[in-house]
């Protein structure tokens, strides 16, 4: 039996990304997409539970939801086991949280990005030996540039982590 607690377990994870906001924010700084100028700066912590409008459609709840000062919220999530469903259940809680920045009546440009983060104890995909996965939506053709930063998703496979020993 280990004398640790294992961060890959949600309450060891919440616990950890909870209650230590300079740890979660230092953890998405070094793991997500920013440049040096949008490096995180504050995180205050949002509820979890992401309850729709309409009572019949499905909520979400996850693991770690924050914003920081910009107003980009960053939705946080550890999974165990790959499941085909945990890449849809991402986009569709980080989905959710774009769809509740705005308000009627307010306009399509207050909308701050959203990033969704799977940090996944199994390998997801046995094609590649990557293990990080970063997708967002880009116009697809000759000039694959990007058209729209304000939803992305990001892939860590804990297993095909390079661990790296301090010399």
């Amino acid at each position: 039996m280990s004398r640790y607690l294992d961060p890959r377990s949600d309450v060891v994870f919440k616990k950890i990304f909870g209650d230590h906001p300079h740890l979660l924010k230092s953890f998405l700084n070094a793991v997500l997409p920013l440049d040096a100028e949008h490096q995180i700066d504050t995180l205050e912590h949002l509820p979890v539970e992401q309850i729709p409008q309409i009572p019949a459609f499905k909520r979400t709840i996850a693991d770690v939801k924050c914003k920081d000062a910009t107003g980009r919220v960053f939705i946080v999530e550890m999974q165990i086991d790959w499941t085909d469903s945990f890449k849809q259940r991402l986009l569709f809680g980080t989905s959710q949280a774009i769809v509740k920045q705005l308000e009627k009546g307010k306009e399509y440009q207050l909308l701050q990005p959203v990033y969704g983060l799977g940090i996944v104890s199994d390998i997801c995909d046995k094609m590649t030996p990557e293990w990080y996965h970063h997708y967002k939506l880009v116009k697809s053709g000759a000039y694959s540039t990007s058209i729209i930063e304000h939803l992305q998703l990001i892939f860590i496979e804990l297993p095909k982590f390079p661990i790296q020993s301090p010399d």
